[in-house]
């Protein structure tokens, strides 16, 4: 008759594994821990751990200003026309916006790197030229645009 297979249970002590796992960690990970200690070092530098920590120890009162901040009205409507902002940001083509962004710095140079009032020749010249009234109209129909009155759907 064939004996049974006497089975004993280890126990399993999940310290014994954690510890395991722990004494391997800095052969495993060693490049991964020192870059966590240059950043650790960095943010200590720039003193970023002690307003962490400060923020930390007084986390009620900061929640209280901002929950009391955000309450106010004045906050909303920032809250609100940043969202407009955004929203009118995300209908611009890239490509225009960058346009109209890098013509700003040599406008301001050539405004301000002027020693001589300009001719009236050239304010007349440029106040005539195609390329003004172009502009123009574009800012006249935005402001067209943005000052007529709303329309329901069936145009009316």
């Amino acid at each position: 008759m064939a004996q049974p297979i006497a089975f004993e249970k280890q126990p399993y002590d999940p310290s014994k594994h954690l510890q395991t796992r722990l004494d391997a960690a800095p052969s495993e990970h060693a490049e991964a821990i020192l870059s966590a200690y240059q950043i650790l070092q960095e943010l200590h530098d720039r003193g970023l751990l002690e307003l962490a920590r400060g923020g930390l120890a007084s986390y009620d009162e900061v929640l209280d200003i901002v929950v009391q901040t955000a309450g106010k009205p004045q906050m909303m409507k920032g809250l609100r026309n940043l969202l407009v902002l955004a929203n009118m940001l995300s209908e611009v083509d890239p490509v225009q916006l960058r346009t109209v962004v890098q013509a700003i710095p040599p406008a301001t140079a050539q405004l301000t790197g002027q020693a001589d009032p300009p001719r009236l020749i050239d304010i007349f010249t440029t106040l005539f030229s195609w390329r003004t009234w172009r502009r123009l109209s574009g800012a006249g129909c935005v402001l067209l645009y943005a000052i007529q009155p709303a329309r329901d759907p069936k145009g009316r």
